[in-house]
């Protein structure tokens, strides 16, 4: 069963940008594929373009996105269809990653960058919202639970990156 999801809408004097995904089947299944999709509609609702990630690199959707100066945007995916690294591994082996991804003006992917653990060690791990700094930099804010010792402990959770992608801190306090 496909499955579409708006998960918001980035607003200029030109238009709208619509974020969010698809879904094929259940996240449990190892047929389960996940796309990222975005559409830009100016200001009347005429489509301009759309772009949608290749399931087989098994991104998430589209969980929030910022435009950059350089007219490209930087969005953010979480949880089961993640796996930037091995697209044959078990569904246990990335459910609990997260990735964040940078698209030049026409939409190709500039560079992509993989947070979190496996579902083993780590309950859930999911940015909830990104934030671009005036420097170009990102900020992804979200929630981390671990087990540790049977008990699930929470956290609050900030990253940093760079303009290229590369982590400049990650930080966990507790909730």
């Amino acid at each position: 069963t496909w499955y579409t999801n708006c998960k918001g809408v980035l607003l200029d004097s030109a238009g709208y940008t619509l974020f969010g995904g698809t879904r094929l089947g259940s996240s449990s299944s190892p047929t389960y594929s996940s796309r990222s999709v975005m559409i830009r509609v100016d200001t009347g609702g005429v489509q301009q373009w759309a772009y949608e990630s290749p399931s087989y690199q098994k991104y998430g959707e589209i969980d929030d996105a910022v435009q950059t100066a350089d007219g490209g945007y930087v969005y953010l995916t979480n949880g089961p269809a993640i796996n930037l690294l091995d697209p044959q591994l078990p569904v246990a082996a990335w459910a609990g990653k997260g990735a964040v991804v940078k698209l030049d003006a026409n939409r190709q992917v500039q560079w992509m960058t993989q947070y979190g653990q496996s579902y083993t060690q780590a309950l859930d791990h999911f940015a909830i919202k990104l934030f671009l700094q005036q420097d170009g930099k990102y900020i992804i804010a979200g929630h981390w639970a671990d087990t540790i010792n049977n008990q699930r402990i929470s956290h609050l959770n900030f990253i940093k990156y760079d303009t290229s992608g590369n982590m400049v801190w990650w930080h966990k306090h507790p909730a």
